[in-house]
């Protein structure tokens, strides 16, 4: 198991996912800050007190997520990739997906929905709405995905979020609800847990 994790990581750094880097501690103001493995000397400025230390032969290593994969977490781009490959890993004959798409309508230049999630997985059309917490959904996302949904007629639409394997009583019965008013289209709706992959 340590060598598949320390495989990962080595897999990681290759592909400029984790930047390396120390974090030792100044003798002079004892606060540690991390420093990329480019900028580490042998004698390191400390960038609290600005005092030259030694670095010790002991050091361990740190490492830090690239500045463009912090983005992507922070803007939401990784619980919709996140999805995306549970969705991948569950298909068994095929799998086609959109990044997260804006619908337009004939002559009409402003978008009239945008999806987090659309995907063709086993021939069925799959289209969702992600979240990072479960408390941001809210009605209106509910009401905008079922007016979508009578347009272009998904089998299923989905709803999850990265902190809720289950969903809160409140979206819950909003699912319920939606599931009600597309069930004459033969549109099913469901929370869409986000088992753990390690």
């Amino acid at each position: 198991e340590d060598q598949s994790i320390s495989n990962y990581l080595d897999l990681f750094i290759k592909k400029k996912v984790f930047q390396c880097g120390v974090c030792p501690r100044c003798p002079e103001c004892g606060i540690t800050f991390w420093y990329h493995i480019d900028e580490t000397k042998q004698h390191t400025i400390c960038k609290g007190c600005g005092n030259e230390y030694a670095l010790s032969s002991g050091e361990e290593w740190y490492y830090s997520l690239n500045s463009l994969i912090k983005t992507t977490s922070i803007q939401g781009t990784f619980p919709v990739v996140l999805t995306l490959g549970h969705i991948l890993l569950e298909s068994k004959f095929s799998f086609l997906y959109f990044p997260s798409t804006e619908l337009y309508e004939k002559d009409n230049k402003s978008p009239v929905a945008e999806l987090d999630v659309i995907c063709f997985s086993d021939g069925k059309m799959i289209i969702g709405e992600i979240k990072r917490q479960e408390r941001l959904f809210k009605q209106s996302d509910f009401d905008k995905i079922k007016e979508t949904s009578k347009k272009i007629r998904p089998d299923l639409v989905i709803f999850t979020s990265l902190d809720k394997i289950e969903p809160s009583p409140r979206v819950k019965g909003m699912i319920n609800k939606l599931n009600e008013e597309l069930a004459d289209e033969l549109i099913e709706a469901k929370w869409y847990p986000l088992k753990r992959l390690y």
